[in-house]
């Protein structure tokens, strides 16, 4: 899927553009979002959120530790360490 939004940064905002894969993407009602796995890999990647976050989101899209962590691997993100990190620390069993 290609789409590009015309946004200007504001004092509050920073804008990231990446591609996203057709399967990065699934409709909600009418609109389009990304899906669990992308999700959950991009706020992996932010390093902004907890372990329960992380938690949370793996387990609203029955993520689990292995298919994420191969996510990461299939893709040449930049933050893919910082993921990594944060999904081991946040979904390996304790």
């Amino acid at each position: 899927m290609r789409a590009r939004a015309r946004l200007r940064p504001g004092a509050d905002a920073v804008v990231h553009e990446y591609v996203l894969d057709d399967g990065d993407v699934v409709r909600f009602d009418a609109s389009a979002v990304t899906a669990p796995l992308r999700t959950l890999v991009d706020v992996a990647r932010s390093g902004a959120v907890g372990d329960d976050v992380l938690r949370a989101l793996a387990q609203a899209g029955r993520i689990g530790l292995d298919e994420a962590l191969a996510s990461i691997q299939r893709r040449p993100l930049p933050g893919r360490r910082i993921a990594r990190r944060a999904l081991e620390r946040a979904l390996s069993p304790r």
